[in-house]
This record gives structure tokens, C-alpha cells and sequence, in this order.
């Protein structure tokens, strides 16, 4: 089964923020959800919790138009 979402942007407003919960919650889904996603975070912590996951990481300067973008702000 194919994702819904390809291309995900993981914005963090802060450290602390709510973005590994998001990352918690998208590994949930599987690996089979997420073996042709490619996550593209806006910070240092995205970016770890990305790469430490086992995500695909990838570069905001190659993508033109994003699938879905998950803000991690928690105010």
C-alpha cells in the first residue's frame, strides 16, 4: 500500500517542542507507511530525531511542493 503523503516537512518552533511526538506517532504507522517518505526538518532536533529513527531524510532546497506539513509548536 502506497502513503498518502510522500514528502513531509517537520517544522520545530523550539527545542522541547512536540515534534517527537509527531516522529513517535509516524513510526507507529510502520515501516511499510513509511519506506518512500522523505522527512525534510527545519531544525537541529528534527533532523536527529529524523536520522535516529530510521527516516528518509531529505534537503527543503530539492523539494518545490511538499505532501504535508507538521508543525511541532506547542503553544
Amino acid at each position: 500500500m502506497n502513503p498518502v503523503w510522500s514528502t513531509c516537512i517537520l517544522l520545530q518552533s523550539h527545542v522541547g517542542s512536540t515534534v517527537p511526538y509527531v516522529v513517535e506517532r509516524i513510526l507507529q504507522q510502520g515501516e511499510e507507511h513509511n519506506k518512500d517518505r522523505i522527512f525534510l526538518p527545519t531544525g537541529f532536533q528534527s533532523q536527529q530525531l529524523i536520522t535516529l529513527s530510521g527516516l528518509r531524510l531529505g534537503d527543503i532546497s530539492q523539494y518545490s511542493e511538499l505532501d504535508v506539513t507538521l508543525d511541532g509548536a506547542d503553544e
